[in-house]
């Protein structure tokens, strides 16, 4: 047993955990995530006291925890979430982290800093490889109906949002799940008051 955890300390958790970043961005709700964390190789542990609201998944090498993620259901107070822990190794480092963080630090644009679990969080904003087809178009007219705006030009309606923290010894992840219909709604709205407009001028 002690020759396994000494092992265990030395191989990179990456080789146990080989979650993406593509895998992250193409959940859509609470069905994909579970899918996600099956074909993973992730284990179910919700705790029964608050199953209500988060449903939780571990993936472990014997009693050692590699990864652990967790789908929050929206309430009142909170939207739709999907958030994933990685340990740090005796490196202080997480090899699955690094990876997934170096891809979005490459490939996607910083967004801002918010706060999340009370500490201040990085966001970014990501291309979305499966964008929603309703999505593109209304981008589409967006920059055709409002050609001199720059704000409303500079908005992508499908990029995904992610967001990337260190914690005391745990690396977070944090992707959440807006129901971007509202806006969708709001902006079809203002195009057509726009149109109304122009035909009364």
């Amino acid at each position: 047993m002690k020759k396994l955890l000494l092992l265990l300390l030395f191989i990179p958790f990456a080789s146990f955990s080989q979650i993406t970043l593509q895998d992250i961005l193409s959940i859509e709700g609470e069905q994909s995530f579970k899918r996600t964390m099956i074909e993973n190789g992730f284990q179910e542990e919700t705790g029964k006291e608050y199953a209500d609201k988060i449903i939780s998944y571990n993936k472990k090498a014997g009693k050692i925890l590699i990864m652990a993620s967790s789908f929050r259901r929206s309430d009142s107070l909170s939207a739709e979430g999907v958030t994933f822990l990685f340990p740090e190794n005796i490196f202080g480092e997480n090899d699955t982290y690094d990876s997934i963080f170096d891809v979005v630090k490459d490939e996607c644009t910083f967004f801002e800093i918010k706060k999340y679990l009370g500490n201040d969080m990085a966001f970014y904003l990501c291309p979305d490889k499966t964008p929603d087809p309703k999505l593109v178009e209304l981008g589409k007219i967006i920059k055709k109906e409002f050609p001199d705006k720059s704000i409303l030009n500079d908005v992508n309606l499908t990029d995904l949002e992610i967001g990337f923290i260190r914690n005391n010894s745990l690396f977070i992840i944090h992707f959440p799940l807006y129901d971007k219909s509202k806006n969708t709604k709001m902006i079809e709205q203002f195009i057509e008051l726009k149109n109304q407009a122009d035909k009364e001028n």
